[in-house]
């Protein structure tokens, strides 16, 4: 896990502990609700938090960087 990564996990389980405690999440019936009830934390926290929001932003920027540069080699 990268820095940008533990610093925004830790951002948004201080947001949203409740939503993502194991015995919440395990109340959730399938992986659907459970990548429901992750991008809803998600989201919630990126609104909530300029830190949360560069850094999600960041990482999207970099993993975008990425994939182009995996196609690119794949062509």
């Amino acid at each position: 896990m990268t820095n940008d990564i533990k610093q925004l996990a830790d951002i948004m389980v201080g947001w949203c502990d409740f939503d993502l405690h194991p015995r919440r999440v395990g109340q959730l019936e399938s992986a659907d609700e459970v990548a429901e009830e992750a991008i809803r934390c998600v989201i919630y926290t990126v609104a909530n938090d300029p830190t949360a929001h560069r850094l999600l932003l960041n990482l999207v920027r970099e993993e975008s960087i990425r994939a182009h540069m995996t196609r690119q080699e794949t062509e």
